[in-house]
């Protein structure tokens, strides 16, 4: 089973056999820890060819496309043309460091692509997830070049009924099940407990946020969203409001009027591999800055102002005030908090911001916990505080979708007596 984390920044792959039960990561170039195995999601094209190598032109944030217009066929042949390149690399990867294990061995495929957190496993994008996917791999096991009209013949066949014979099965399965598979099927995971928990996954472009409870009966797995949220909060998008305020200021002295345009160029793409500076004073150098009154600056303004809202307001708090849980179910709430953007000095102290309350709110206080890292996972080289990158694509390769009875968004359940009164769980406007 061939798990693909199609993510904006980067994607990750996980081969998963579930008769050998091992799981197998991928990794994408020579480097050191979780870098071998994270691709960056872009397309590079020379001539009539698409590659994933360099190239004369690059098409980036190819996920974002594909969300904001599901329906262009441009966007759909570069994202088809991407997927089959990463099949293709994955499985000559394996059948390369694997020979001895694979050599004269039929093999089932199933393809599983992971969807955003809010979606459920029917719609129109699972639909389109499944149909370019099945393109994609029809494509990669095709002799020759991905082309344009490889693309575009590919699409075609996905769009019709399945040839005699076809070997791969596709499935499209939410992230939020996938991420954290480890962590229910770990010796962690009490069936009895409630299993309430808060998931924030923090990317280059938004910051995935999920309030959800996992329910077990057997070998079933049942998934309740009490909330989602996917908002642009992630570090490029910090990193351009740095830009933002750094321009604004510059902007009104003349003397800053230069430095100001020279901002510009360092806006970049969303899924630009730069790595912006802890702080958005390590910008400049040789400018003093001097903050007066309750200014405190744009990262203070972004984590406080736009990450923190989306989580406790947007995520925590909604589930309250919609009548889906009281305020003694959301305290204290377990918190998952991954992502490669995770990692960076701004967003890493997030979770110690979380758990401190606001404003004497403490129920809106989630506590944060560990992925654990699965012993059937072979990634050499990945220490255990960097699997949570590699989750989403581990789940989608030994989770088996058949065992998923659901995953859907849950309506209110709480009688208006249940939630206490008003005075006492009040969030101000500046935390919704």
């Amino acid at each position: 089973m061939l798990g693909l984390d199609f993510g904006t920044s980067t994607t990750k792959v996980v081969v998963g056999d579930r008769t050998l039960k091992q799981a197998f990561a991928v990794p994408f170039c020579d480097a050191a820890g979780i870098e071998a195995y994270l691709l960056p999601s872009r397309l590079y094209r020379d001539g009539h060819l698409w590659t994933l190598r360099r190239g004369p032109n690059s098409i980036g944030d190819l996920k974002l496309a594909l969300m904001a217009q599901p329906d262009d066929p441009m966007t759909r042949r570069s994202v088809l043309a991407f997927i089959a390149l990463v099949i293709r690399s994955a499985r000559a990867w394996l059948f390369d460091a694997y020979a001895d294990a694979y050599q004269g061995t039929t093999l089932v495929w199933t393809l599983a692509v992971g969807l955003p957190a809010a979606q459920a496993t029917e719609g129109e994008l699972p639909r389109l997830y499944q149909q370019l996917g099945r393109g994609a791999w029809l494509l990669a096991g095709a002799e020759g070049e991905v082309t344009d009209a490889a693309c575009d013949a590919a699409l075609r066949q996905a769009q019709s009924e399945p040839g005699e014979g076809e070997e791969i099965d596709v499935v499209a399965m939410p992230e939020i099940a996938a991420q954290v598979y480890g962590f229910v099927t770990s010796s962690q995971f009490d069936a009895k407990a409630r299993n309430l928990y808060l998931l924030a996954d923090v990317g280059a472009g938004t910051v995935d946020s999920c309030l959800f409870q996992v329910r077990r009966a057997g070998s079933a797995w049942s998934f309740d969203i009490f909330t989602a949220a996917v908002e642009a909060n992630g570090v490029m998008n910090a990193h351009r409001a740095r830009v933002d305020w750094w321009q604004h200021h510059l902007q009104r002295s003349t003397s800053g009027l230069v430095l100001a345009q020279q901002f510009e160029e360092i806006r970049l793409e969303i899924d630009h591999p730069a790595y912006p500076p802890a702080s958005f004073r390590d910008y400049v150098s040789g400018v003093e800055i001097e903050l007066s009154g309750k200014q405190q600056g744009p990262d203070v303004h972004f984590i406080d102002g736009r990450v923190a809202v989306q989580l406790r307001g947007r995520t925590l708090h909604r589930a309250y005030s919609k009548r889906l849980l009281n305020p003694q179910d959301i305290g204290g709430v377990p918190l998952f908090y991954c992502g490669g953007g995770a990692r960076h000095p701004l967003f890493a102290a997030v979770p110690s911001k979380l758990e401190k309350g606001f404003d004497g709110f403490s129920w809106l206080a989630p506590k944060r916990r560990e992925l654990t890292l699965p012993t059937d996972l072979r990634v050499p080289g990945v220490v255990r505080a960097d699997y949570d990158r590699l989750s989403v694509a581990y789940g989608l390769s030994m989770l088996d979708s058949a065992a998923v009875t659901r995953v859907k968004t849950t309506v209110p359940r709480l009688a208006p007596d249940e939630l206490g009164g008003w005075r006492d769980h009040y969030v101000g406007k500046d935390s919704v």
